[in-house]
């Protein structure tokens, strides 16, 4: 038996959500792996003029999307 097999990539939780009474999220722990991964998706390659190189910058906008998308997974009770 190996211990990498019994890792598991994300952990989802359902959290009762404040302010709304019976609403309730279920969120997922994203393991660093997979951090990594949504991070990848998001950046953008651009060339800078002045140094002539190559510069990575993060697409906030879209890294905000995408871990929204990742992280929340579903939600019940509300109306």
């Amino acid at each position: 038996m190996e211990l990498k097999k019994l890792m598991v990539d994300t952990k989802e939780v359902w959290v009762d959500f404040p302010g709304l009474s019976g609403f309730s999220v279920k969120v997922a722990n994203l393991s660093r792996k997979e951090l990594n991964k949504l991070r990848k998706r998001c950046i953008a390659q651009k060339f800078d003029r002045k140094s002539r190189q190559v510069i990575e910058e993060l697409d906030e906008e879209k890294f905000v999307k995408e871990f929204s998308a990742a992280v929340v997974q579903d939600w019940r009770r509300l109306t």
